[in-house]
């Protein structure tokens, strides 16, 4: 009687703590996140298959382009 009456207690109290969490009232609350000072989006990254020397000429000359536009 005992092992049924405390496996009841403690899955009531359980229960009652999942309840007061799911109706929280700040449980879906966010701040919005902060917006990036230089937002690029989905800008291509470098590959990593390439060499560091080329990878470094590739992103030289898209700064250049940049700077030209």
């Amino acid at each position: 009687m005992i092992d049924n009456f405390s496996i009841l207690l403690s899955h009531a109290l359980i229960l009652l703590a999942f309840y007061h969490l799911l109706y929280r009232d700040d449980l879906d609350v966010e701040d919005p996140p902060i917006p990036d000072d230089d937002p690029r989006g989905f800008e291509k990254k470098p590959d990593a298959s390439i060499k560091k020397s080329t990878r470094l000429t590739t992103m030289r000359e898209d700064m250049e382009e940049r700077r030209r536009a």
